[in-house]
């Protein structure tokens, strides 16, 4: 059977673009949540190819821990002083129980609906520190490109996989009240929430917009409409954060 890194980057056009957009929001939050703490221990689960930490600085008060079990992935990390690796599930992975409780700043991004994502809701709020908050890209259930699906009669209802999501082996789609609620059984509440819109149709589809002369300028316009077209972007980014909003 292949690996799930195989099977990821065999589909990997759009995705490669996509992630890219995911990752300019992501850093920017990062970055403004790292600038009010005085220690930044980050700790991301799981990784694909193309590397959030590549685009951060790291210093002795900013070190970042990746866990992944796929050692295909594990390679691309590069090796420097303020970054650990392990190759593992998360759940397992005795070297994070070891600083449990002590990370400011935990990273699941698009992990969530790949896993029993109730049970690493529990383990990340199990290695969250106090002041620690939890940064979580979601795919949205109800983005456009569902709904036009949905409208097509390609789908029954809007949480259906697609076939690309069988493909990965990705279990189910989880929902804004879902995400919200299971956090909330950790006392963990919603700080903010963004999302990134840069795919209103499929993955396919949207490559076969590569050819058009217009097309970066079509992505840019489709990105800066993110922040105004949350509820219908392809994926939400949300942070949690463990301590009583106000």
């Amino acid at each position: 059977m292949s690996s799930y890194s195989d099977r990821y980057m065999s589909d990997y056009q759009f995705e490669n673009l996509l992630v890219g957009f995911r990752h300019k929001k992501v850093k920017q939050i990062l970055l403004e949540i790292q600038s009010t703490l005085d220690q930044c221990r980050v700790l991301e689960v799981g990784i694909g190819a193309n590397l959030l930490v590549n685009a951060v600085s790291l210093n002795d008060s900013f070190s970042w821990s990746i866990v992944e079990p796929d050692k295909n992935f594990l390679n691309l990390v590069p090796k420097q002083k303020h970054i650990t690796t392990h190759q593992e599930f998360f759940e397992n992975c005795g070297n994070v129980k070891a600083y449990r409780g002590r990370y400011e700043i935990i990273i699941l991004s698009c992990i969530l609906h790949e896993v029993d994502f109730r049970d690493m809701i529990k383990e990340t709020a199990r290695n969250l520190a106090p002041n620690g908050f939890v940064l979580v890209v979601n795919p949205n259930v109800n983005s456009l490109h569902r709904q036009i699906a949905l409208a097509a009669g390609i789908i029954s209802k809007l949480d259906d996989k697609s076939d690309r999501s069988k493909f990965l082996g990705q279990t189910e789609m989880i929902s804004d009240t879902m995400l919200i609620n299971e956090f909330l059984n950790y006392s963990l509440q919603l700080k903010n929430m963004t999302g990134n819109f840069v795919k209103p149709f499929t993955h396919k589809q949207m490559e076969r917009l590569f050819s058009w002369e217009e097309f970066n300028d079509i992505i840019d316009g489709l990105d800066n409409l993110s922040s105004e077209l949350v509820e219908l972007c392809c994926e939400k980014i949300f942070v949690f954060n463990n301590r009583i909003i106000t």
